[in-house]
């Protein structure tokens, strides 16, 4: 930590001065609240996220000794001058050089703070902008300062934690990536190539775990069919075994066909049954954003797969279900929706509904749905695609389909690949 007074006005949204103080990494934060109550939560929150990622910072909170009201101009100078400078010279060392950001709040708060405290040097990072921009103030004056500062990305757990308050990754089929990475890349080339085995498996699975969800035959943790019976008498495809051989890779109790039988997981399996299910049914497309993201320079810690938001601190019908992907990338924020196929009651409005049902969840982001090669083939088959095409360039949610979409969707720049 350097010894800096670091002053922000907190406001609802608070993502820019969270990767302010992670550049700065202040001994002291002072935030400015009004006492409008989304800022007040918000406050709480980036004080909390801080004081986790900076251990040992010094969070000061003024305003709760005094409120005021921040959109009038008279009454926050008045509280700026009997409240704030009075706290400042009683809690904080005389020592620590005194630095103001006034990126968030009301233009009351912006001009009272400027004029009336005595802050050498100002921070203000500009809508869309990449920098933190430094001021130095001289007297009526603001000049360029020392430089700007590169802001710290905050991770996406820390973004969500400035809306969500406590939230969580929900569990999957990790620490396999050697196989299921391979794995992943190749079921997509598969199912744009339309490959029958495949398909000819994945509609047998869907029949048993989507169709099937809720059919008392289905629901123990392992079921065991001939191959006749998963197939439902037909014949099978050349490429079925090579597919089942692959995913019997993951779990030597799942997929092995032996005397013309197969265990699969059923719709009571837990843990690595019900892991192995969800993959298959569709995180091996989340898997393959993510690879397809990081080969497209985005880094790993910029994406966070499977976020639940905590359901009190969020006050969210929707709370308590997972997040595909929360991405932060270039002080951006986006929520990916990822639909390998849709279930067999649902259709795109659905989809297109959880995205917009997710709202301000965790902030201001750009949402995203990227739909795999099944699905899209159904809808080009139904002849919908364009349909949906036209219904989402309108809709303010992205819409990826193929490698090269989806890094366009994040500002990355394709590359030579799938």
């Amino acid at each position: 930590m350097n010894p800096i007074t670091y002053i922000c006005i907190a406001s609802e949204f608070n993502v820019p001065e969270l990767e302010a103080c992670l550049a700065v990494q202040p001994s002291d934060l002072v935030l400015i609240v009004s006492n409008f109550e989304k800022a007040c939560q918000g406050a709480r929150r980036l004080a909390s996220t801080v004081e986790r990622a900076i251990p040992g910072i010094r969070v000061h909170r003024p305003d709760e000794r005094e409120p005021f009201d921040g959109e009038d101009i008279l009454a926050v100078q008045h509280w700026v001058r009997t409240t704030l400078i009075p706290y400042l010279a009683q809690h904080i060392s005389a020592n620590n050089q005194q630095i103001l950001n006034f990126t968030g709040g009301t233009k009351a708060l912006s001009l009272a703070l400027i004029t009336n405290l005595n802050c050498r040097y100002l921070h203000y990072k500009g809508m869309g902008k990449s920098r933190i921009q430094v001021l130095q103030q001289d007297g009526q004056q603001l000049l360029s300062g020392s430089g700007d500062i590169e802001p710290v990305t905050a991770t996406p757990l820390q973004v969500a934690q400035l809306y969500a308050g406590d939230v969580k990754i929900g569990t999957g089929l990790r620490g396999q990536e050697e196989l299921t990475s391979a794995l992943a890349n190749d079921i997509w080339r598969a199912l744009k190539e339309e490959d029958a085995g495949l398909l000819q498996l994945f509609n047998a699975l869907d029949r048993i775990w989507s169709e099937g969800r809720g059919t008392a035959a289905f629901s123990d943790s392992s079921l065991a069919f001939s191959l006749d019976e998963l197939l439902q008498g037909q014949v099978p495809e050349s490429t079925l075994v090579g597919w089942l051989n692959r995913f019997a890779q993951l779990n030597t109790h799942y997929f092995c066909l032996q005397q013309n039988r197969i265990i699969i997981p059923g719709n009571g399996a837990r843990k690595q049954g019900k892991y192995l299910r969800r993959w298959i049914s569709g995180e091996w497309l989340e898997e393959l954003a993510v690879n397809w993201l990081q080969q497209g320079g985005m880094p790993a810690a910029h994406i966070a797969r499977g976020v639940i938001a905590d359901s009190q601190a969020s006050n969210l019908s929707e709370s308590g279900r997972e997040t595909d992907l929360f991405v932060h990338h270039r002080g951006r924020s986006y929520l990916v929706e990822i639909k390998a196929d849709l279930p067999h009651d649902a259709n795109m409005r659905s989809a297109e509904h959880q995205l917009a049902s997710l709202g301000d969840r965790f902030g201001k982001t750009q949402k995203v749905l990227f739909i795999g090669p099944q699905l899209q083939h159904k809808l080009i088959e139904d002849q919908r695609w364009h349909l949906i095409e036209a219904r989402f360039s309108g809709s303010g949610i992205l819409l990826a389909f193929d490698r090269s979409s989806l890094l366009r969707a994040f500002g990355l720049a394709a590359e030579s690949g799938v």
